[in-house]
């Protein structure tokens, strides 16, 4: 049997670092996992699925910065890249 462990949303915004409503808004916008109901007032998350999600945004990240480190260096002379920082991620 496959094991999966179902967070509650005081972990999932522990784990991901923004507010409820936030974590709301990018459900509804599909970008981040939609939830699996626990019962009758509750859902969770699966952290497989979330886990997964926060890799991925590391790998954009690490992306960013390697696509900018090859480009010509910024004004500021840094090639970090920001999570969110280009159109339609939040």
């Amino acid at each position: 049997m496959n094991s999966q462990k179902i967070l509650r949303k005081q972990e999932v915004l522990r784990r991901i670092g923004v507010s409820a409503s936030t974590l709301w808004r990018m459900v509804r916008d599909g970008w981040f996992p939609r939830p699996v109901r626990i019962s009758a007032n509750r859902v969770g998350w699966l952290e497989a699925e979330i886990d997964e999600w926060i890799c991925l945004r590391l790998e954009k990240r690490d992306h960013s910065e390697i696509v900018a480190a090859g480009d010509s260096q910024n004004s500021s002379g840094s090639a970090r890249g920001y999570i969110g920082d280009e159109g339609g991620d939040r």
